[in-house]
């Protein structure tokens, strides 16, 4: 008798990229955090996906410890398209400092689901990121990698 794959809802798959995400961050996984984000990635500052990987590999490279604090998404999908509004304080502990600094702001993922195949032949989806709204970060340039 076959077991039917139980397939996790869109929210599901939402909740667990966002747990891949802070746990990427967390962890420094510049690949990791990578594959969360659409190759179509583009946000409000004209930032790509290759600008978000340079960011991220100088701003890893400049930090000793990142946590990562998150609130309870809101979660709105329609169709293969799903906006994420959360809340975001980011503990950041530069090389060379004995005490860390918070960041905190509102945050608007912007996601796109695309077709995937699992084991190759079981059709699925996977959620990732296109664009990330969020204020200016000029409040927080003296944490920011040059």
């Amino acid at each position: 008798m076959r077991t039917a794959l139980r397939q996790p809802s869109d929210r599901e798959r939402i909740l667990n990229l966002i747990a891949d995400g802070k746990k990427a961050v967390e962890s420094k996984d510049i690949g990791s955090t990578m594959a969360l984000i659409s190759p179509r990635y583009n946000d409000d500052f004209g930032n790509s996906k290759d600008d978000i990987r340079a960011y991220a590999v100088a701003y890893y490279r400049e930090v000793s410890a990142l946590r990562l604090k998150l609130s309870r998404p809101s979660i709105s999908i329609k169709d293969s398209t799903a906006l994420v509004d959360l809340d975001v304080t980011l503990e950041v502990t530069p090389k060379g400092w004995l005490t860390s600094k918070l960041i905190s702001t509102q945050v608007t993922l912007v996601l796109e689901k695309k077709p995937v195949r699992r084991m190759l032949i079981i059709p699925s989806a996977k959620w990732q990121v296109v664009s990330i709204r969020m204020p200016s970060l000029r409040d927080y340039e003296e944490f920011l990698p040059e």
